[in-house]
């Protein structure tokens, strides 16, 4: 009944790809595998336990510190007739206390898987919206680049002059476009003929 409502993180996820993001409980628990009982109860270790004083201080780390001999332990007819009926009462009150506490951390951990998906679902709402606002924000950079190109080709088609107005260099068969792009070219190209012609 726990691991119903308890799933694995691997199955949180499966079920989450699922489900389109969404999270599903309804999925049926993966077989348990039980560990194999090979130690031997550690019956001097139980006798020293008091388990009233356990009770009254709320002692959990007691309780554990405990779990592992009655969980691991192989309990056979050997153990009975070895033991009082006294100890084995205080193996079942031991293993009560355990399974509540237990209980106790399984609804605990099931309130803060709850509340860890929330968030999750809150931040992939966020991440939508953010999402969202990026593509906005490239799709106006897009819109402004191309202002900005069709701005530049038309002050480049206003400094252009009309067809076949072009300049042609005096010292070489080049053309060009402006009077400046001429002046530059003269003095870039032709500056040693400009001295001679100036001296």
């Amino acid at each position: 009944m726990l691991r119903m409502t308890l799933p694995s993180a691997e199955e949180l996820l499966k079920g989450a790809a699922a489900v389109g993001g969404q999270f599903a409980f309804n999925q049926q628990p993966t077989r348990f595998l039980f560990r194999p009982r090979t130690d031997r109860m550690n019956w001097r270790l139980l006798h020293s336990l008091d388990l009233d004083r356990v009770i009254r201080e709320g002692d959990v780390d007691t309780i554990q510190a405990h779990m592992d001999n009655i969980t691991y332990a192989r309990f056979s007819r050997e153990d009975l007739d070895a033991t009082s009926d006294d100890a084995l009462v205080k193996v079942v009150r031991l293993a009560q206390l355990s399974m509540e506490f237990l209980c106790s951390m399984c609804a605990s951990s099931q309130h803060l898987l709850q509340g860890l998906m929330e968030k999750v679902r809150d931040q992939q709402i966020q991440l939508k919206t953010v999402e969202a606002k990026g593509r906005g924000l490239q799709q106006q950079r897009r819109d402004v680049g191309a202002r900005q190109r069709r701005r530049s080709q038309g002050r480049d088609s206003e400094k252009a002059p009309p067809a076949g107005s072009t300049r042609r260099c005096l010292y070489c068969p080049k053309r060009f476009s402006s009077d400046q792009y001429l002046h530059e070219h003269i003095v870039r190209r032709h500056g040693e003929a400009l001295k001679g012609a100036g001296g």
